[in-house]
């Protein structure tokens, strides 16, 4: 049972069978052949279908009171306008033939009492069905009439001529069906005889983009109006000669929530149905339907082609049943490639919720498109200063030889670095929120802090890597050895001792370490105590004594920290762990406060004290030191055993708290002062350099003449790359 066709085409011989079992590709995917088996599809219509022609939906012979709507349409008086015996009450003169379909016919005529050209769109004489075929275009004409929108084509009168064939007058648009426009006028370069500048082909996708948001415009007032068309296609758009965008053909369109609506057989053009159309009906559709033909129509602007390809109507199909993810060059603008995968997706939930949102995210790109044009030419100078910048260190030390940076080629990556900034910087301006910008900035001060530390400039270094949000661990690293070796300007001493500071794990260690002893040997006291009296006495723990026991070791917690506030809040590791510890005596007290209110068991509580303990060293350890980690592994055994052995509780929790807090002791262990790990590194960097002569300083020369031979071509290259795109001023000194 073969749909009705508009478009025909011959694809070669090709067996029936072959194509009715679908072959090897569909014997790989048995969904799809079960798919394809319930279209209903016979060998003949595989053969004839064109996927760029449009299939229409079989649906149920006209009734008695269609056919009476039918033959109660208003008579129009026809003629031609070459006849020379005109009647005089004829308003139509109908002229020449201004296209074809499988059904309709359309032709150019003149609206004699108004004295205007408009369009007619009548019943083939040759068509099969006549009957089926004239309700087919009074059901296109309601549909379209009731859809009144500058965007959509306007619909004149309905009625018939003398012989009872319904005819459809339509407004006359002069203009450009849009497939020819994309064809004509690309916004990308189809090749190396393709020669228009980058404003030109900036034009071009502007132009292609504000018809695609008055497609937008139309789709949105017809969804408003709970129509779907379904056969949206750059075919169907016609553009104006004065700017006029309409969007054209609604024969196969839906009116959501008619039963029976969307007739019955697949319907649509191939080449860029949703995958949800690939269905013998239309009970799948909707808005989010049309949200995808709006991204094929982006796919066709972006790319020329249709979305969907292949040598038949069965491969076509497979490829919009599968909808898989397109890939688009690196020409094409990130924003608006990742729109059309997003309005493409199989999946209709992760479409844009609708077409109007289809629309915002086009115009969102056009506010920003200047600002992606200059993060893509900072970019661009980007790479060149990895390429050099990456050539130049490689895997050398982070000093080099002042031989090895010649002053050209120094004032090369400077430049590069500047242009690339700059650029970011201005794209930024127009854009703070621009995802490249962001990304290639810190990229560029990243690049640029590594080459000023080979270089050993320190106040450069530290002025980009205090532009990077994260800084890579490598890089601060190289930065903190080369101010501590050169200790150049007391600033730059200054801010590296206070990151050292910071960072210090000695910094109060040994009040630190020695009051996670005293909490540990206090801390298991108060549990063993509670369990010996508890088995060896008639002392009952309640909540309320067991919530004095953690008040006290609050307390005891609190004063500790107190007499110790000056190494504890000397840095930010030490404020970190004072923190930490405020919440492990916090937390508890709260957790036996919700668990005595909720009814449950003090051994409960104390079980779930060791997994609260358990949490907060392992938060400490993401957090401050992951060493921490094993104090937290005691905790979560020690859960495990209280869970196993109950009655035992407290004596478990006084062992965990032992054996956990004591190894958090032995980690924070004094080891060796901050003075004295500053004095060893440096000592170390001095002896390294003095050792910088005789066979090491050959060695280490030897190492370097590659990376110097090869850095004129180099440079040469950039610079030839550099003077041939669009210049990007650079940041003013």
């Amino acid at each position: 049972m073969p749909p009705p066709i508009l478009n025909t085409v011959a694809f070669g011989a090709v067996e029936p069978a072959t194509r009715k079992d679908g072959g090897p590709a569909a014997k790989a995917n048995s969904g799809f052949q079960h798919v394809w088996n319930g279209l209903d599809i016979d060998s003949a219509t595989v053969e004839l279908v064109h996927p760029a022609g449009t299939l229409s939906p079989k649906r149920p012979a006209p009734d008695t009171g269609r056919r009476a709507h039918l033959a109660a349409l208003p008579v129009v008086q026809v003629t031609t306008v070459d006849a020379h015996d005109r009647s005089a009450v004829a308003d139509l003169s109908l002229g020449p033939s201004l296209g074809a379909g499988g059904m309709g016919l359309v032709q150019l005529a003149t609206q004699n009492s108004l004295g205007r050209e408009v369009a007619v769109k009548t019943v083939k004489a040759d068509v099969a069905d006549p009957i089926a075929a004239a309700a087919e275009l009074v059901r296109e004409a309601r549909i379209a009439g009731r859809l009144e929108h500058p965007n959509i084509l306007p619909i004149y009168a309905l009625g018939q001529d003398d012989a009872g064939r319904p005819m459809l007058v339509m407004k006359r648009v002069e203009g450009t069906v849009w497939r020819e426009l994309i064809k004509s006028d690309p916004p990308f370069r189809t090749g190396p005889s393709d020669h228009r500048t980058a404003a030109a082909l900036d034009e071009a996708l502007v132009r292609h983009l504000l018809v695609l948001i008055q497609v937008c415009n139309a789709v949105s007032f017809a969804h408003s109006k709970g129509v779907v068309h379904r056969d949206l296609k750059p075919e169907n758009v016609m553009v104006g000669s004065f700017g006029e965008v309409y969007v054209l053909d609604w024969g196969v369109a839906v009116e959501l929530g008619q039963a029976g609506a969307g007739g019955q057989g697949i319907a649509g053009t191939p080449n860029w149905m949703a995958p949800e159309m690939v269905a013998p009906s239309a009970e799948g559709l909707g808005p989010h339907t049309d949200v995808y033909l709006l991204g094929g129509l982006l796919h066709a602007v972006l790319t020329g082609t249709p979305l969907h390809a292949g040598d038949d109507l069965y491969q076509v199909l497979y490829q919009a049943w599968l909808s898989a993810p397109k890939d688009y060059g690196s020409e094409v603008p990130g924003l608006l490639a990742d729109l059309c995968r997003r309005a493409t997706s199989k999946d209709a939930a992760a479409r844009p919720e609708s077409a109007a949102a289809f629309k915002a995210d086009v115009e969102h790109y056009l506010r920003h498109r200047t600002s992606l044009a200059l993060a893509q030419q900072a970019q661009a100078r980007l790479a060149d200063l990895e390429t050099l910048v990456g050539l130049l260190l490689g895997d050398q030390p982070d000093l080099l030889p002042q031989e090895a940076i010649g002053d050209d080629t120094a004032g090369l990556v400077h430049r590069l670095g500047g242009e690339a900034r700059f650029g970011f910087q201005q794209a930024l301006a127009t854009w703070p929120d621009n995802p490249l910008a962001i990304d290639g900035y810190q990229m560029v001060c990243a690049v640029m802090a590594r080459f000023a530390i080979a270089e050993g400039d320190v106040r450069t270094a530290g002025h980009l890597i205090g532009e990077i949000a994260q800084p890579d661990d490598a890089l601060l690293a190289a930065w903190r050895a080369l101010s501590a070796a050169r200790s150049r300007t007391d600033e730059n001493a200054a801010r590296l001792a206070q990151i050292e500071r910071d960072m210090d794990f000695d910094a109060g260690s040994t009040f630190r370490s020695g009051l996670a002893l005293s909490i540990a040997v206090v801390w298991a006291a108060i549990p063993l105590i509670i369990g010996v009296l508890e088995r060896t006495t008639a002392f009952a723990v309640t909540f309320p004594r067991y919530l004095a026991a953690g008040v006290m070791w609050a307390a005891f917690v609190a004063g500790g920290v107190y007499l110790g506030r000056r190494a504890l809040f000397s840095n930010r590791v030490n404020r970190a762990f004072v923190r930490s510890l405020a919440g492990a005596v916090a937390a508890p007290l709260l957790l036996r406060t919700v668990s005595w209110v909720q009814g449950g068991t003090v051994r409960q509580a104390v079980t779930y004290d060791m997994v609260l303990f358990f949490l907060v060293l392992i938060g400490m350890a993401a957090t401050i030191d992951w060493r921490l980690a094993w104090g937290a592994g005691v905790y979560g055994v020690a859960a495990s055993v209280s869970t196993a052995l109950p009655g035992y509780e407290f004596f478990v929790l006084a062992a965990a708290n032992l054996l956990a807090l004591g190894t958090v002791a032995w980690v924070w262990r004094p080891v060796a002062n901050a003075e004295t790990r500053r004095a060893r590194l440096i000592a170390h960097l001095q002896a390294g350099h003095s050792c910088l002569g005789g066979a090491a300083w050959n060695g280490l020369r030897a190492a370097v003449a590659p990376v110097a031979r090869a850095v004129p071509a180099v440079v040469e290259a950039a610079v030839a790359r550099s003077t041939s795109r669009s210049a990007i001023a650079p940041e003013s000194p």
